[in-house]
Formats: C-alpha cells, structure tokens, sequence
C-alpha cells in the first residue's frame, strides 16, 4: 500500500500494476501469434516511457516484464524466439535512486536478466518530443512488410502525446504493421476537461484544450462523468483515425478513486481480438477494466451480457435475414464481446427456438455458428463457411 511521501513514480500501485499485467499478457499472445508466421522476420518493442525498470515496493515495471516475457516465450518453445528488437528509452532522473537516471537503473536492471541472442536492445535518455519522436517516425515508415512493431507509450501525464501523434504512428508505415498501447491519467484530464473546453483563456488547460478540439472537432460536447469522457475519447479517436483502425480501452481505478485508461490501437481485426481476450482474463465479468475492488460479482457479467443481447437482438432485426457468421463476428468485437460471448446468447436463442440459422444452401444449421476469425471474410470464398442469422420472434 502507498505510503505517506510515496507517489505513482516512486513505486507500483495497484492500478499500475493491473496496466503492466495487461499489456505482458497481451505481449505473450503477440509473440505466440507471430513465431508461428515464417513470413514476419523481425519484432520491433518499443516502450518509449519505460520509467524505472522497479520500484520502491519491489514491483517490476514494463521493462523488466517484457524481458521476463520473453525468457518464458523462448523457453516454452523448445528455445526459440522471433527476431527482436526492443528501445527502452527514458528522459528523467530517477526517484527510486537519487542521483541516477531512469535509463541507467533499466539497463542495469536488463543486463543481469536472460536475453536470447536474437533479440538485441537498446538503451537511450532522450526527450519524447524532440529527440525520440522523429527517429520513431523514420523507423515506422521504413518497416518492411514482414516486419512488425508493437508500442508502448505510458507518459507521467498527457501534455507530450497528442492525436496527432497517434495518427501519424498508425498511419506513416505503408504496411499496416504498428500497434500502439497508450495511457491516460483519465480522472487528471476529466478534472480540468469541462473548464477548459469553456474557457479559451483558462491557461492550465491549453494542452488539454488541444487534445480535446482535435478529437472533437466542431462537435459540442460537456462530459457527463470519468466513464462518459473515456467512451468519448474512444469514439472520437477511432472517427480521427477514419474509422480505420480498431480503438478499446482497459480501465484501472486506485484506491483513492483515480481512473486511468489504457488505450489500444490496432489496424487488425486479429490484434483487437487478442486485446480483448486479455481484458476478459484480467476482468472476467466485463472485459472493461481494474477496479480497487477488484471484480464485481459474476451477476454483473449478466447484466452486461443482458445489453449485448439487447444490441444483439436489434442487429439481426435491423439485418433482416442478412446478417452473416462474418457479421456477427465484427458486431461482436465492435461491442467489447468475444465470439464465445455471442455464441452463449445465439446458443440460448436457438434453444428456445427464437432464430433461424441456416447454411449457403438454405439448410438449417444444427449446431456450431462459425463466429471465428478464420470465418471473418464476408464474401464467400473456398473453404468458408457462410451462415446466415434470422429472427423468429424475439
């Protein structure tokens, strides 16, 4: 527990906890889903903001995770590993070790941790904006195609990230190859976000100001709530990136009620389900986020599923016997729930005899409902498996 003097730089809250625990399980998929492609010849890891590699209460940040992650994917795949390349960098003073910069005490930390030979890092103190920003954008439009970067940025703040910073990492590499993981202080933001949209001449909100107009254009907007302003700032972010990438969040709450949001950003159908089944490990019941309570009790995942049936059921009304496997597997994805979670109310349905599923030639579908990724193509192709969804009466 935090202690008096003690701050979210010095040591490893709960929450932040929960943001490093996401984003290695997430890493742990993203290397299983790539070793198995001969065609990607190299990973590029950056964690742009890795802070201090441990802290204080003796927790491990991102840095030391992320080695660790890859000691366990080497070791559980007969000791073989994708091509790696990771860049630590850090542009502050230590808190943990006076005297010290951030950098030194990760590559210290690094250098007595397990490496395979493939995977080379590097260390550097340089300014985000100035100095890391530029070199990270020439690196991004030079990937090749079979190369792949997964990014971490997790700021002390949110003056030096802004949308358009994110817009032109998703969209320099001409090969749809980068995906992001950025935080946000949400309950830092939300504080002053009201005011200084309001207020032009409120000077403590000017970086707030231009994050905010950026995503909202000429839309009027006064947030409701820390939630309302999250699913905003969702939303607009995916119209900013032209509704071309896939945008979720992953909540986290502190003891003191502070709320943070990771943000995911990914120009794959396949990365976005991966997140989100990461989320549904961490979250069971809702799939949104770390609560200081932890998990709320199993019957809250009813409820959420009860709107998803809701949306669920308007969806293939709406399609009017239209509505394929394909569909569905988007629809659900779109909404935060897994294939398995769509299947669970299309099972119920068809117990109760309320839809009619029937196959490409018109015959009706006994059992299974093909919402996959490798069913995601809605153009019938060979090998797919095409199903069509329709309401009886619901």
């Amino acid at each position: 527990m935090k202690s008096k003097g003690q701050s979210t730089k010095d040591i490893l809250l709960e929450h932040s906890t929960a943001k490093v625990n996401l984003y290695v399980k997430y890493l742990e998929k993203y290397l299983n889903i790539i070793s198995r492609y001969p065609y990607y010849s190299r990973i590029y890891l950056y964690d742009l903001l890795c802070g201090e590699g441990k802290y204080l209460d003796d927790q491990k940040g991102s840095p030391v995770r992320t080695l660790e992650t890859i000691e366990r994917h080497y070791k559980e795949n007969e000791n073989t590993c994708p091509n790696m390349c990771i860049w630590f960098n850090d542009h502050r003073e230590s808190r943990v070790e006076k005297g010290r910069r951030k950098i030194d005490r990760v590559e210290s930390l690094c250098n007595n941790m397990f490496k395979p030979e493939n995977v080379k890092i590097r260390y550097t103190d340089l300014d985000f904006v100035s100095e890391v920003y530029p070199k990270l954008l020439n690196k991004i439009r030079g990937l090749k195609k079979h190369e792949t970067l997964l990014l971490l940025l997790d700021p002390y703040g949110y003056k030096d990230i802004t949308p358009e910073h994110v817009h032109d990492i998703l969209f320099e590499s001409e090969n749809e190859n980068v995906e992001l993981i950025l935080f946000h202080p949400i309950t830092y933001m939300y504080r002053f976000a009201n005011k200084a949209l309001e207020d032009d001449d409120f000077k403590g909100g000017e970086s707030l100001r231009r994050i905010l107009k950026t995503l909202l254009g000429q839309e009027n907007k006064t947030f409701r709530n820390k939630d309302d302003f999250i699913s905003t700032l969702k939303r607009k972010y995916r119209e900013y990136l032209n509704n071309e990438i896939y945008v979720d969040t992953f909540t986290f709450e502190s003891r003191n009620a502070n709320k943070y949001a990771l943000f995911f950003f990914t120009p794959h159908v396949r990365g976005f389900e991966k997140m989100l089944e990461t989320k549904w490990e961490i979250d069971t019941n809702r799939g949104q986020g770390f609560e200081k309570s932890g998990n709320q009790p199993t019957l809250f995942h009813e409820i959420e599923l009860q709107g998803y049936r809701i949306k669920l059921k308007q969806y293939l009304k709406d399609g009017e016997g239209m509505v394929t496997n394909a569909h569905l597997y988007f629809f659900g994805l779109k909404n935060g729930f897994l294939p398995k979670h769509t299947n669970e109310v299309l099972r119920d349905w068809k117990k109760e005899n309320l839809i009619i599923v029937l196959d490409e030639n018109g015959e009706e579908v006994k059992r299974g409902f093909y919402i996959a990724y490798k069913y995601r193509d809605i153009n019938p192709r060979k090998k797919s498996k095409i199903v069509t969804f329709s309401i009886k009466s619901i």
